[in-house]
């Protein structure tokens, strides 16, 4: 059995780097006791696989991940055995069930959605990136901003959202 989850990466935990993230994701599963499927050889790991990193200093309510488990287990306990392992600003929002066979997170992912406050409070700005382009978030916001140096940490920056570009409407990849 193959799921998808879409997590949330909240203010708390958004100074944790991708592969901090990751760990905190394996340890999280081995406290759960979920039958969570491990890769062979000389040093197994657990079959986890993330979408596109987040930049450092940006929270989310759009990650997702892809979890192999060895066995079928119901999503709903799934989800609530897991985020009662998970440290607070990280949270399972949905889970869904993908084919065994299915293209990784990486490759399917197109477009990213942004939502930048300025100022922190009052306008924002809505951003959304082709992540297969040559542009980055960073260079996108300061060219947005008219400026020349800028540290996305300091910003009140939030990704909305990961998509499929599909027969030209973006759709989520939970609905793949």
């Amino acid at each position: 059995m193959k799921l998808r989850v879409k997590f949330e990466k909240g203010d708390e935990v958004k100074l944790i780097s991708h592969l901090n993230l990751i760990k905190v994701f394996v340890q999280a599963l081995r406290r759960s006791g979920l039958p969570v499927a491990y890769s062979e050889g000389f040093s197994p790991h657990p079959r986890v696989s993330f979408g596109p990193p987040l930049t450092l200093g940006i929270k989310s309510k759009g990650e997702f991940a892809d979890l192999v488990l060895e066995k079928a287990i119901d999503k709903d306990e799934f989800k609530i055995r897991f985020n009662k392992e998970l440290p607070e600003g990280l949270k399972i929002m949905e889970v869904g069930e993908v084919p065994r066979e299915s293209k990784s997170l990486m490759a399917i992912i197109d477009i990213a959605t942004y939502k930048i406050k300025p100022d922190g409070e009052g306008r924002s700005l809505d951003i959304s990136l082709h992540l297969k382009g040559k542009i980055k978030i960073k260079e996108a916001v300061k060219s947005l901003l008219g400026k020349e140096e800028l540290n996305l940490a300091s910003l009140d920056m939030e990704r909305t959202g990961l998509f499929v570009e599909k027969e030209g409407k973006l759709v989520s990849p939970l609905e793949l």
